[in-house]
């Protein structure tokens, strides 16, 4: 689990404030090019046939349920 944001002011002894650093990980996310989603079945079915070298079209043959 995560540190609440909170818990991150009170480690670095108030030398930034909640806001400061909700915008620091913003920015960070921003930079790094982050895309947070929820994970999906088919998202990991696709990682594995790539990692087993499926074809996509194997894959989402697969899939459809």
């Amino acid at each position: 689990m995560p540190p609440y944001v909170d818990d991150l002011v009170f480690v670095c002894d108030e030398a930034y404030t909640r806001e400061e650093i909700l915008k620091f990980e913003v920015e960070l996310m921003t930079v790094l090019e982050f895309d947070i989603n929820l994970p999906v079945s088919y998202l990991c079915l696709r990682r594995y046939g790539k990692i087993v070298s499926f074809n996509m079209k194997q894959v989402n043959s697969k899939s459809s349920f």
